[in-house]
């Protein structure tokens, strides 16, 4: 006896139709970097991963916790730019006296397990991966405007002319 726990997300790709099985995603057991199971795309977009089975071994003390990286496996698939995102799942296991575990996972941070790839099928250049990196480009750009800006308004205030400094009214006791 013991428990299953059953991980899905979901694969978009931009550019090109999502065919059945056209792209594989893994996943990591953290304690030592393991493939545990693998699962692939349905043509609809859900990816859904085969169950991961734990037995009254995998607990200790009556719960266990697990932690699980979701990766994309990288084919090499021409005219496609993977999604390099890793999301983590924490699973908690609590044994039920009864025999079977209790299982609750909930992703790291709250992010959904979401890939997103882009298709040039005429070979031209990819657009941008998905994340931080997205439009990269404009936001250098923008960043060196507005540093320019800062520099100049930064020059403007430092022109300005200065307040006299003002002085203490002497205190009682400075008279005394």
């Amino acid at each position: 006896s013991g428990g299953s726990l059953q991980l899905w997300g979901t694969k978009e790709l931009i550019g090109d139709t999502l065919k059945e099985g056209q792209f594989r995603f893994a996943v990591v057991d953290r304690r030592d970097y393991e493939v545990i199971c693998e699962g692939a795309n349905r043509a609809g977009g859900r990816i859904l991963f085969p169950e991961i089975e734990f037995t009254q071994d995998d607990l200790e003390d009556g719960k266990a916790t697990f932690l699980f990286d979701i990766v994309e496996v990288h084919d090499g698939a021409e005219n496609i730019s993977y999604d390099d995102a890793v999301f983590t799942v924490k699973a908690e296991l609590l044994d039920r006296g009864d025999g079977t575990i209790d299982i609750e996972w909930e992703e790291v941070n709250d992010e959904e397990i979401r890939f997103v790839n882009y298709s040039s099928a005429s070979g031209s250049v990819l657009s941008p991966k998905t994340g931080d990196e997205a439009h990269s480009w404009r936001w250098i750009l923008l960043g060196l405007g507005a540093l320019a800006g800062m520099g100049l308004s930064g020059s403007a205030l430092g022109r300005r002319r200065k307040r006299p400094e003002r002085k203490e009214p002497d205190s009682p006791e400075s008279r005394l």
